[in-house]
């Protein structure tokens, strides 16, 4: 199917999302988040992976199998040392880093392909949140499985609410640390490797936090818009491609998104948005392939390319020009962290 959700043998969508349905409309749908036990039996993810050692010709051979326990389909070729880690187990490791037994947090849960790949999303309570607003960007812990060879399993902070393939691959590619888990006697090691990550990650999210609610507060004049415009853009006076960002930059900046929300109108935090917005959404990618789809090439830009290093180079000056024209006390410890 288009999601690349995977069906069991009952013809139910191994999948489960709480809140808003996914694009898709697939899979189950509760108003909530979930505990794992929940999560497990709603996204169908209660089966387990068999590893057998493999025959040929009733010859038994030095080639080993993971299949699924539910209804035998074959997942993958694996070699002697692999350890899979199991469904629930999978559930069992995010409560644990998330140091939250039993919380209710899946937002969604889901398999792909035959199952080989398994994957769990748990809200995180560490939002970006404008105050005096409703402008939230939620957090999310993923923890994505796979039950095939040469693939560790990863945990990662992200913002994307995974539901599919596409959303999957977006979360994974998404800037920000992660763990990696390899399939062996020793994975669970790594387990408290990802519990100090989450912890350094959720700092780093509450002092994002912070200086975005501080962006949010200053008032940007003519001349200061134009040091920033002029410092991304160093070749505006000649480069008439520069000209056309930075005026498509402005036009955003200017429409605050329709002016959703009014007291962002003017501020710094409105102009970041600005140039984050032009990046995603309106800024060439470099594509890699040359029959490369555009849009394809501009989400890769924006999610992991230079559009990333364009993003945190335009917070950079923004913050850098504040200092400079006095236009606010800024905490040089907090700017410091970025």
């Amino acid at each position: 199917m288009s999601a690349d959700l995977s069906v069991n043998k009952e013809g139910k969508v191994e999948m489960f999302v709480a809140g808003e349905p996914a694009w898709h409309h697939m899979g189950q749908r509760v108003p909530k988040p979930v505990t794992w036990r929940e999560a497990a039996k709603l996204a169908s993810l209660d089966w387990d992976v068999r590893k057998k050692q493999l025959q040929l010709d009733g010859v038994v051979v030095d080639s080993w199998g993971l299949f699924r326990g539910d209804d035998g389909r074959f997942l993958s070729n694996v070699g002697p040392v692999f350890e899979p880690i199991q469904n629930t187990k999978m559930f069992e490791f995010v409560d644990f880093i998330l140091q939250a037994k039993d919380g209710a947090h899946y937002e969604s849960a889901g398999a792909l392909g035959n199952g080989e790949v398994v994957w769990a999303l748990a809200r995180i309570p560490e939002d970006i949140r404008i105050v005096g607003t409703d402008d939230v960007s939620k957090t999310y812990f993923l923890f994505c499985n796979y039950h095939k060879m040469g693939w560790s399993a990863v945990g990662k902070l992200s913002s994307v609410r995974v539901v599919c393939n596409n959303t999957l691959q977006a979360a994974l590619r998404e800037a920000g640390h992660l763990v990696k888990i390899r399939h062996t006697p020793t994975a669970e090691e790594k387990f408290l490797e990802a519990q100090q990550l989450l912890e350094v990650s959720r700092n780093q999210i509450k002092d994002l936090d912070s200086l975005m609610n501080f962006l949010a507060k200053v008032d940007l004049d003519m001349p200061s818009i134009g040091q920033i415009i002029n410092t991304i853009y160093p070749e505006i006076k000649t480069s008439v491609q520069q000209q056309s960002k930075a005026r498509t930059v402005l036009d955003i900046f200017e429409d605050n998104d329709n002016n959703a929300f009014p007291s962002q109108r003017g501020t710094a935090y409105n102009l970041l948005n600005a140039f984050t917005k032009h990046t995603d959404h309106f800024a060439t990618g470099i594509r890699m392939k040359a029959d490369e789809d555009e849009k394809k090439a501009r989400a890769r830009n924006a999610m992991f390319g230079l559009g990333e290093s364009l993003k945190f180079g335009v917070l950079q000056t923004i913050v850098k020009v504040i200092g400079e024209r006095n236009l606010a006390s800024v905490d040089t410890d907090l700017v410091s962290k970025f």
